[in-house]
């Protein structure tokens, strides 16, 4: 067996999922971690699955392409073991959507040298106002303490200035 990532994007429609994992499975494939979301009138799939260790990207790749309004992109990937060692942390942002928040936040990951392993967002209505409010879920790893401790005071100085509601915790 190998590893392949499976990237796709298209118009939104039903069946989508079910045509793709089809496929997927059709080659002796097993879906193994998967990110699928509605965006606006477009769908997105990021997945990651275990298939045949002869069967072709290409194989693959054209089969998926033609399901009607997808575009796909197949690529084999390493298997690698999680560094168990690794700490999984967690950030939480909460409040007032406006330009800026993930880049900001981003950023000073990126200027301490850690690598997002996963960011989640969406904004929402508030109930009362009907304000647009932002909501954010980013996960990192981390062994370092005092990098750790930096990072929080930073991003927490950050969300003070943006007035965000931050979350750090470690998972």
């Amino acid at each position: 067996m190998k590893k392949i990532v499976i990237n796709a994007f298209g118009k939104d429609r039903v069946g989508i999922v079910s045509e793709i994992t089809e496929i997927v499975h059709s080659y002796g494939g097993n879906v193994e971690k998967s990110h699928m979301s509605k965006l606006d009138q477009e769908f997105a799939v990021i997945m990651l699955a275990s298939v045949k260790s002869d069967l072709s990207n290409q194989t693959l790749a054209s089969k998926l392409n033609a399901i009607q309004n997808l575009f796909v992109h197949v690529n084999e990937t390493n298997s690698s073991k999680t560094d168990l060692k690794s700490k999984k942390w967690e950030i939480l942002v909460y409040g007032a959507d406006h330009e800026g928040i993930i880049y900001y936040i981003s950023e000073i990951l990126k200027k301490k040298n850690i690598n997002i392993i996963e960011l989640i967002t969406k904004t929402i209505n508030a109930p009362v106002t009907g304000a647009t409010l932002f909501n954010m879920k980013l996960l990192f790893t981390c062994m370092d303490e005092n990098k750790i401790k930096n990072i929080k005071n930073t991003i927490e100085s950050k969300a003070k200035k943006l007035n965000l509601d931050i979350t750090f915790s470690e998972k």
